[in-house]
Protein backbone atom coordinates (compact mmCIF):
# COMPACT_ATOMS: atom_id res chain seq x y z
CA UNK A 1 0.00 0.00 0.00
CA UNK A 2 1.59 3.40 -0.96
CA UNK A 3 0.91 6.25 1.42
CA UNK A 4 -1.36 8.20 -0.57
CA UNK A 5 -3.79 5.04 -0.43
CA UNK A 6 -2.83 5.01 3.44
CA UNK A 7 -3.77 8.39 4.07
CA UNK A 8 -6.60 8.08 1.90
CA UNK A 9 -8.27 5.45 4.35
CA UNK A 10 -7.41 6.97 7.31
CA UNK A 11 -9.75 9.91 5.57
CA UNK A 12 -12.65 7.60 4.85
CA UNK A 13 -12.28 6.36 8.37
CA UNK A 14 -12.39 9.68 9.60
CA UNK A 15 -15.04 10.67 7.75
CA UNK A 16 -17.49 7.39 8.71
CA UNK A 17 -16.31 7.82 12.39
CA UNK A 18 -17.60 11.56 12.28
CA UNK A 19 -20.63 10.32 10.57
CA UNK A 20 -21.64 7.55 12.79
CA UNK A 21 -24.82 8.68 15.04
CA UNK A 22 -23.84 5.66 17.74
CA UNK A 23 -21.17 7.07 19.62
CA UNK A 24 -18.19 4.60 19.52
CA UNK A 25 -16.36 3.61 22.01
CA UNK A 26 -12.79 3.96 20.20
CA UNK A 27 -9.67 4.80 22.10
CA UNK A 28 -6.67 4.34 19.57
CA UNK A 29 -5.64 3.51 15.83
CA UNK A 30 -2.15 2.29 15.31
CA UNK A 31 -0.26 2.23 12.16
CA UNK A 32 3.57 0.38 12.41
CA UNK A 33 6.13 0.63 10.35
CA UNK A 34 9.18 -1.56 10.30
CA UNK A 35 12.22 -1.00 9.31
CA UNK A 36 15.69 -3.03 8.90
CA UNK A 37 18.45 -0.98 10.36
CA UNK A 38 19.01 2.14 12.82
CA UNK A 39 20.14 4.42 9.62
CA UNK A 40 16.66 2.78 7.69
CA UNK A 41 14.86 3.68 11.44
CA UNK A 42 16.83 7.38 11.22
CA UNK A 43 15.51 8.26 7.73
CA UNK A 44 12.19 6.94 8.24
CA UNK A 45 11.67 9.35 11.24
CA UNK A 46 13.66 12.18 9.25
CA UNK A 47 10.82 11.86 6.23
CA UNK A 48 8.11 11.72 8.39
CA UNK A 49 8.89 14.66 11.16
CA UNK A 50 7.60 15.80 14.09
CA UNK A 51 8.71 14.75 17.45
CA UNK A 52 9.28 11.18 18.23
CA UNK A 53 10.05 9.50 21.71
CA UNK A 54 11.72 6.07 22.24
CA UNK A 55 10.66 3.04 23.90
CA UNK A 56 12.50 -0.16 24.62
CA UNK A 57 10.85 -3.16 25.70
CA UNK A 58 12.40 -6.88 25.98
CA UNK A 59 12.09 -7.20 22.12
CA UNK A 60 11.57 -4.28 20.00
CA UNK A 61 13.52 -0.52 19.86
CA UNK A 62 10.00 1.25 18.84
CA UNK A 63 10.18 5.32 17.94
CA UNK A 64 6.80 6.23 18.61
CA UNK A 65 4.67 9.67 17.94
CA UNK A 66 0.89 10.49 18.50
CA UNK A 67 -1.02 12.17 16.03
CA UNK A 68 -4.09 12.10 18.59
CA UNK A 69 -6.05 9.03 18.17
CA UNK A 70 -3.41 7.51 15.77
CA UNK A 71 -0.32 6.45 17.06
CA UNK A 72 2.60 5.87 14.36
CA UNK A 73 5.24 3.34 15.67
CA UNK A 74 8.81 2.64 13.97
CA UNK A 75 9.73 -0.83 15.19
CA UNK A 76 13.32 -2.60 14.75
CA UNK A 77 14.03 -5.58 16.40
CA UNK A 78 17.24 -5.24 18.97
CA UNK A 79 19.33 -6.94 16.69
CA UNK A 80 18.85 -4.53 13.97
CA UNK A 81 19.82 -1.55 15.82
CA UNK A 82 21.38 -2.48 19.27
CA UNK A 83 24.77 -4.42 19.90
CA UNK A 84 24.23 -8.29 21.83
CA UNK A 85 26.29 -8.06 24.90
CA UNK A 86 27.29 -11.19 26.29
CA UNK A 87 28.75 -11.59 30.19
CA UNK A 88 29.13 -14.48 32.13
CA UNK A 89 28.56 -14.50 35.85
CA UNK A 90 28.77 -16.42 39.06
CA UNK A 91 26.07 -17.63 40.73
CA UNK A 92 25.85 -19.55 43.21
CA UNK A 93 22.70 -22.41 43.60
CA UNK A 94 21.59 -25.43 45.99
CA UNK A 95 24.10 -27.99 45.49
CA UNK A 96 22.22 -30.68 43.78
CA UNK A 97 24.20 -33.71 44.17
CA UNK A 98 23.94 -32.95 48.38
CA UNK A 99 20.30 -34.62 49.39
CA UNK A 100 19.64 -33.55 52.96
CA UNK A 101 16.78 -32.30 53.76
CA UNK A 102 17.62 -28.24 54.70
CA UNK A 103 15.59 -25.01 53.50
CA UNK A 104 16.94 -23.75 50.52
CA UNK A 105 17.09 -20.50 52.36
CA UNK A 106 19.22 -21.79 54.92
CA UNK A 107 22.72 -20.15 54.90
CA UNK A 108 24.43 -23.08 56.11
CA UNK A 109 22.40 -25.39 53.14
CA UNK A 110 25.60 -26.75 50.85
CA UNK A 111 25.81 -24.83 47.74
CA UNK A 112 27.87 -24.58 44.31
CA UNK A 113 28.93 -21.78 42.12
CA UNK A 114 28.01 -21.60 38.30
CA UNK A 115 28.75 -19.40 35.61
CA UNK A 116 26.03 -18.63 33.42
CA UNK A 117 25.27 -16.10 30.38
CA UNK A 118 23.59 -12.97 30.64
CA UNK A 119 22.46 -12.02 27.30
CA UNK A 120 21.82 -7.59 27.38
CA UNK A 121 21.52 -5.22 24.28
CA UNK A 122 23.39 -2.34 24.68
CA UNK A 123 21.23 -0.06 22.02
CA UNK A 124 22.69 3.85 20.85
CA UNK A 125 21.64 6.62 23.06
CA UNK A 126 19.52 7.86 20.49
CA UNK A 127 18.83 7.01 17.16
CA UNK A 128 16.52 10.29 17.10
CA UNK A 129 19.55 11.97 17.46
CA UNK A 130 20.78 10.67 13.99
CA UNK A 131 17.53 11.18 12.31
CA UNK A 132 17.71 15.47 12.91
Amino acid sequence: MTNKEFAEGLRRFADAVEACEKELDLSQLHANHWVSDAADMADSVRAVGGKFKKEVNDHYYILRQDFGAVRFDVFATHNQVCERVVKTERVEIPDPDVKITVEVSDPDAPTITVEREVVTWECPPSILASAS
